[in-house]
């Protein structure tokens, strides 16, 4: 429900060029903190990790000096260093979620340098792919907490509807 009530102020309009732009910023966000969690190897660090990047987000989004997108790509470059010096790139699992972060970070790169339509498209095909991404590790019980993969399935692939559906409703 929580999810639900996240995604709902994006079923009143249709998505504009900002708001695609924004949300291929936040799909950043997405492979970021299965990396964060897997660099440390705690699971039970997910929730902690999704409100802190989602946080730092928002004011990243508040100011203009700094393009969020290079903070968060740097921040999820510092995860892979991070597990890398921790010996984590001997488990196939953190590779899974470096090649996750590859994938997903040029998609949302491509999104933003896409024409709007097209960037809109490359967006939700990110989100829908991440939900995709979300419910594999719900149902191996892996990567990040099940409760963290459950929520972000359903915010993942309702965002991924509205981007695409909204325009063809309204």
């Amino acid at each position: 429900m929580l999810a639900l009530a996240v995604s709902a102020p994006g079923f009143f309009d249709q998505p504009n060029a900002e708001e695609v732009h924004a949300l291929a910023q936040a799909m950043l966000l997405l492979p970021l903190w299965y990396v964060v969690v897997g660099a440390v190897a705690r699971r039970g660090w997910t929730w902690f990790v999704v409100v802190g990047v989602t946080g730092l987000f928002v004011l990243l989004r508040m100011q203009e000096r700094v393009e969020p997108v290079l903070v968060l790509l740097a921040i999820s470059l510092t995860g892979v260093l991070w597990g890398s010096v921790r010996g984590r790139l001997a488990h196939p699992s953190f590779l899974l979620q470096i090649a996750g972060l590859v994938v997903f970070a040029a998609l949302a790169v491509a999104g933003l340098a896409s024409a709007p339509d097209l960037g809109r498209y490359l967006v939700a095909a990110g989100w829908f792919a991440h939900g995709l991404w979300d419910i594999a590790h719900y149902r191996a019980d892996a990567g990040v907490a099940r409760t963290g993969a459950e929520w972000c399935a359903v915010v993942d692939i309702v965002i991924a509807a509205q981007l695409v559906l909204l325009p063809l409703l309204i």
